[in-house]
């Protein structure tokens, strides 16, 4: 699922893993072109997940306050390149309080790009829209390394 490219597919792919997450793999590095984990936790603040992307898109500190001019900076960042961003512990049910942060990311997206966000939350998973979904718990010994767990999306 992360390395596969759906040409019928419009947007942004956002998936969605209840209980663990995917990073450091092989294939993923060498798939994405800009691959980062934000830790995103409660309470949901725009401002600072979108300063922690842009900070780790570009290796330095931004000094930007504006949610605007970061987002600019953010699009300016990916746009034309494949990427992998994890979300990690999202708590927040409410699709609003990330829409322009999606929206820069949808609007930048090249196909193929993925965000994987990682929640303990079934309501945020079904809050979120157009996402693929997979719980830990569901089969906790099926998906033993990140490798295999991407095999399992194929």
């Amino acid at each position: 699922m992360l390395l596969i490219e759906n040409g019928q597919e419009r947007g942004i792919h956002i998936i969605s893993i209840v209980g663990m997450g995917v990073y450091n793999d092989r294939e993923v590095n060498a798939y994405f072109q800009k691959k980062l984990w934000v830790c995103v936790s409660n309470p949901f603040d725009e401002i600072r997940i979108a300063t922690a992307i842009l900070e780790a898109l570009t290796g330095i500190p931004s000094g930007l306050h504006e949610l605007n001019t970061v987002l600019e900076k953010i699009h300016e960042s990916i746009v034309g390149k494949k990427f992998l961003f994890v979300l990690d512990d999202v708590w927040t049910e409410y699709e609003r309080k990330w829409q322009s942060l999606k929206c820069c990311l949808k609007s930048s997206a090249s196909p193929g790009s993925k965000i994987l966000v990682t929640t303990c939350n079934k309501n945020t998973r079904r809050s979120l829209t157009k996402v693929s979904s997979f719980s830990s718990s569901a089969a906790p010994t099926a998906f033993s390394s990140s490798s295999s767990l991407l095999k399992g999306f194929f």
